[in-house]
């Protein structure tokens, strides 16, 4: 029985149902598939109990799966790292199971490593307006890069769903976007009236680009006619945060979290705010909570009998 053929055909056989039963996306499916190859690749290499007679995937014990989690804390991998890998691991042992391969989940009583929750970086709304009044229209793609922050802060979408939204997706009459989240779910984004003026002053400066691409129906091209990526979006929002003289790490998930953060300061219900997100869980969302201090502060001010005494709040 050649063992490493079979670990192929179940990671294939795999990587098919996070495809078309999961609706994960691409780059998610990739991600899996790694933390899965880890696993296989520690039994192979790593371990020399198990380099004469190599374990198919149905016959993982707890005990094996403890082994590997040992190995991973002696290479130094972070919490954070390692509580993803079990996370994907019990996702294809829960794929296993369902199907019948296995008879028991090898990582049913694994207990997660503690991991420290850090609040997300932010954006004041003055720094965001700096970032917005600083794109200089007249220059090449100044009316495209003006839209992907507008849209980037009017919705709150992440990155790699602004790559994929294409211009039928785009409803300027009624003030909004579709988008399609993670898992093929679909939501739909309020677009603000500043972002509708630069997105409609965008698609009117790049026809002529648009005419020339067989790429034309995505919002957002390249030079080279092409849809834009992750990672260039990425670099065009750290240059601009950069040139203003924003010395905090800006991404395009900063706009995404600014977005939550100042909706929730303003007063915005918790609930309509992840309906916004995308998020599955509510207590996703909470964790933008924890950022508006200053709603905190008035409160203990305005209410708590002895805050009177002008006592500093930090």
């Amino acid at each position: 029985m050649d063992h490493s053929r079979i670990w192929q055909q179940s990671m294939q056989d795999y990587e098919t149902y996070l495809h078309l039963i999961r609706g994960l996306s691409p780059h998610t499916v990739m991600a899996y598939l790694q933390d899965l190859k880890k696993l296989y690749d520690f039994f192979v290499y790593e371990n020399t109990q198990y380099q004469k007679k190599l374990p198919v995937p149905f016959a993982i014990t707890s005990t094996d799966i403890q082994q590997f989690l040992q190995y991973l804390y002696r290479l130094g991998i972070q919490p954070s790292s390692q509580a993803r890998m079990i996370s994907s691991l019990k996702c294809y042992y829960q794929y296993l199971f369902e199907n019948k391969k296995i008879q028991k989940h090898p990582l049913q009583s694994i207990v997660q490593p503690h991991t420290t929750q850090y609040l997300p970086h932010i954006l004041a709304i003055h720094e965001i307006e700096k970032m917005l009044s600083s794109i200089d229209l007249k220059k090449t793609n100044g009316f495209r890069n003006l839209a992907i922050l507008e849209i980037l802060y009017s919705t709150g979408m992440r990155v790699s769903e602004l790559t994929q939204i294409q211009i039928s997706d785009i409803y300027l009459k009624e003030k909004c976007v579709k988008i399609l989240g993670k898992g093929n779910k679909e939501r739909i984004g309020l677009l603000g009236s500043k972002a509708i003026e630069a997105i409609k002053a965008y698609i009117n400066s790049s026809q002529k680009i648009r005419a020339q691409s067989n790429k034309g129906s995505y919002l957002l091209l390249n030079n080279r006619k092409q849809p834009l990526t992750r990672i260039m979006i990425f670099m065009i929002i750290k240059k601009i945060a950069l040139q203003v003289g924003i010395q905090k790490s800006v991404s395009p998930h900063t706009f995404r979290h600014s977005f939550a953060t100042h909706l929730l300061e303003a007063g915005a219900d918790l609930r309509a705010v992840q309906l916004l997100l995308g998020h599955s869980a509510i207590t996703t969302t909470e964790i933008y909570t924890h950022l508006d201090t200053t709603y905190l502060k008035e409160t203990v001010k305005t209410y708590h009998p002895r805050s009177s005494c002008n006592l500093p709040l930090k």
